[in-house]
């Protein structure tokens, strides 16, 4: 991952949920890439489809037993 990673933890909250906290997160500094924790289900695909509307790419998920790890880049790497 970049040198500018911030992990948001959403674990357990609904699909409007995490999309709030990337949407705060970017919100308060520039970020090259997002880590976001989340429970398996709906909200994987919520937030894959979300973050590429905003224009993420390099957008992938990490199956890591009860949680997910959505990553996306946010920015290009200057």
């Amino acid at each position: 991952m970049g040198k500018n990673e911030v992990t948001v933890n959403a674990k357990g909250l609904s699909s409007s949920g995490p999309r709030m906290m990337v949407e705060r997160a970017i919100a308060r500094e520039e970020i090259e890439w997002i880590r976001v924790i989340v429970s398996p289900g709906p909200v994987v695909d919520d937030l894959k489809e979300y973050l590429a509307g905003i224009g993420a790419t390099d957008i992938e998920v990490d199956d890591l037993g009860d949680e997910r790890h959505v990553i996306a880049r946010l920015s290009a790497e200057e």
